[in-house]
């Protein structure tokens, strides 16, 4: 209970401080009016009566110090006056206060915004409901280790006979789509998803609807699902989108909904997929699977489970599934780059770009510690006044480094800003490296690492300089030879280590950006095999109800080429269904025979091309 009363009491004269401080200046004003008196009456002059009483009480000052200290709060008295006075010492070198702060708002910025990309990628949680329970489900050639997509048929056994799942959905990786929704027709990234696919991530759209089970049936899956960009950029977040009819490739689809912003993956339209008219070829494995634990299944339980499945469809289905088995690993490892849905090395590029702006950062720091340092020189006439004054080292260091944190943290809140300018930026430039589901935002975990940062570097980087500069030789600088102090970088030991570790970290990026540059420009020099000036390029999306015959799509693909051979300037042109460098991924091809690769993608389609 005691100390509930004096815990009570601090924070009342933390709130109370005016009141307290007047009633202590009055009751300090009593007593030594009273001293005055008894001195007047004993025969002392007013004047002496009142220099006996003042040197009797030991200093009004020196009192309320003291009376601070058994109130306990004099630790916030003291930081308040150490932040009022290093605010009143920055703003009276503006100079020198917008080159560290900008200095350091660059450094902080950098690393901000670098971080922030990292922690949508890696860190943030993904935005489903449960998300410990989500999986991501992949085909694996045992015999070879590689991750195989899924095929439909499989999916569909997997779906009816596994015990370990709430629900599992399946997608495709997306593709070009004509979609017309005003006067001019659009080629819009869209995918396929089971109507399922978004409950079982436990997502709900801000506008309309969910798909409806019944539109995995055929006929019935005349439906689209807007992505939140899309929404945004091509309707212009109109709230009665839904029910307004599109085109897609010849096909009137309806709005149903629109998707949340966590949801601003490449895929734009939504549309349902119905299983039943990709069953033909086992071997097709084309397709993605999610899956929903159920309550209590551990990841061990499941592969185990959609292991023996696997081994009972390759008994059953021999020639397309041989050596065809599966694996389940968390969702957040596939999106984090684990598993399938982000290369391994955009984990090491976002490493590595991490690491050169935590090299910036330092040589900022670096650089402001030296202006400090150089700063404090000026200032010897006033630490020695403060010394003289009764002020200790502690209590100087202590002064310095207040300032120090007010810089740096200034810097991190400019940083955070430029970062916060900069978003769009790196979305853009780091596209690639940046799963689906990832939203990249400055949030309270990016914040705290922005003041951590800030806080870390002004103390590490402002203590060499407070130190330095609290080292008082009273003897030499009262004779004004305080310049003799400063003396070069020979007498000053610790401006040396900071330009050494200067140089050291620039010596470090500008070798690594000279070995950049240098591989760059040995790809540029190898042979493409082909001369790519002068050639330009067009994609199109041929919709399956208009041409869903051979000799239509080869019709359409001839008159392209007569069309563009007709126009002035065009001296040859040809159809592809991959671009040169273009990273088409892996195809599979048949040759004529030849037998089936076991475990490939199926009799008619072979031979491996990467």
């Amino acid at each position: 209970m005691a100390n509930v009363r004096k815990v009570f009491r601090q924070l009342q004269n933390l709130f109370c401080r005016n009141r307290i401080e007047d009633d202590l200046s009055e009751e300090l004003r009593f007593h030594l009016e009273s001293e005055i008196e008894k001195n007047v009456a004993v025969g002392m002059t007013p004047k002496e009566a009142r220099y006996a009483a003042l040197r009797n009480f030991g200093g009004v000052e020196q009192v309320k110090e003291v009376c601070r200290d058994v109130r306990g709060v004099r630790w916030v008295e003291n930081f308040r006056q150490d932040l009022s006075f290093g605010f009143r010492m920055l703003v009276k070198s503006p100079g020198f206060t917008a080159v560290a702060i900008i200095a350091l708002a660059l450094g902080i910025g950098a690393n901000t915004a670098i971080f922030s990309v990292i922690n949508a990628a890696f860190l943030a949680p993904v935005p489903y409901k449960d998300p410990d329970r989500l999986v991501y489900i992949m085909g694996t050639n045992l015999r070879r280790g590689e991750g195989l997509g899924v095929s439909m048929a499989d999916f569909l056994d997997w779906r009816a006979q596994n015990h370990v799942f709430e629900q599992m959905a399946a997608n495709d990786g997306g593709a070009n789509f004509n979609v017309t929704h005003s006067a001019e027709p659009d080629l819009i990234w869209g995918a396929y998803r089971t109507p399922n696919y978004f409950s079982t991530l436990g997502i709900e759209p801000i506008l309309g609807r969910n798909y409806l089970p019944e539109e995995e049936q055929p006929g019935h899956d005349s439906s689209v699902i807007l992505n939140n960009r899309c929404w945004r950029r091509r309707f212009g977040a109109d709230p009665n989108v839904i029910g307004k009819r599109l085109s897609i490739n010849g096909r009137n689809f309806t709005v149903a909904g629109v998707l949340p912003v966590s949801l601003n993956g490449a895929s734009e339209v939504l549309m349902p997929l119905v299983p039943s008219n990709y069953l033909a070829d086992r071997a097709d494995r084309s397709w993605e699977v999610i899956a929903r634990l159920k309550p209590g299944i551990t990841l061990q339980q499941a592969n185990a489970d959609m292991q023996a499945l696997a081994r009972g469809i390759e008994l059953q289905y021999p020639d397309s599934n041989k050596d065809y088995g599966v694996r389940v690993v968390p969702l957040s490892e596939a999106y984090a780059g684990g598993a399938a849905l982000t290369p391994v090395y955009a984990n090491q590029s976002l490493l590595m770009m991490l690491g050169a702006v935590a090299l910036v950062t330092l040589m900022a720091c670096t650089n402001v510690a030296n202006l400090i340092l150089g700063r404090a020189v000026s200032r010897q006439k006033e630490f020695v006044i403060r010394t003289v004054l009764g002020s200790g080292r502690a209590r100087l260091i202590r002064q310095l480094l207040t300032e120090n944190l007010m810089l740096f943290l200034c810097g991190g809140t400019l940083g955070v800003v430029l970062a916060i300018w900069c978003k769009d930026l790196l979305v853009t430039v780091g596209g690639a490296y940046i799963p689906d589901t990832a939203e990249v935002t400055v949030d309270t975990r990016v914040l705290a690492f922005s003041l951590l940062l800030s806080l870390l570097t002004g103390f590490l980087f402002g203590l060499a300089p407070a130190l330095q500069a609290s080292r008082i030789n009273l003897n030499d600088l009262l004779k004004d030879s305080g310049q003799a102090m400063a003396g070069g970088l020979r007498r000053n030991k610790t401006r040396r280590v900071l330009i050494i570790s200067e140089l050291a970290l620039a010596m470090v990026l500008l070798i690594s950006f000279g070995l950049l540059i240098r591989s760059f420009l040995q790809v540029l020099a190898v042979p493409m095999g082909f001369d790519p000036n002068n050639i330009l390029t067009a994609a199109a999306s041929l919709p399956a109800s208009k041409y869903d015959a051979a000799p239509r799509r080869a019709a359409f693909q001839r008159s392209v080429i007569e069309q563009a051979l007709s126009l002035p300037g065009i001296k040859s042109a040809g159809l592809t269904t991959a671009m040169p460098l273009g990273g088409a991924g892996t195809m599979w091809f048949s040759v004529e025979g030849h037998a089936p690769i076991p475990g490939g993608a199926g009799s008619n389609r072979q031979v491996h091309l990467g």
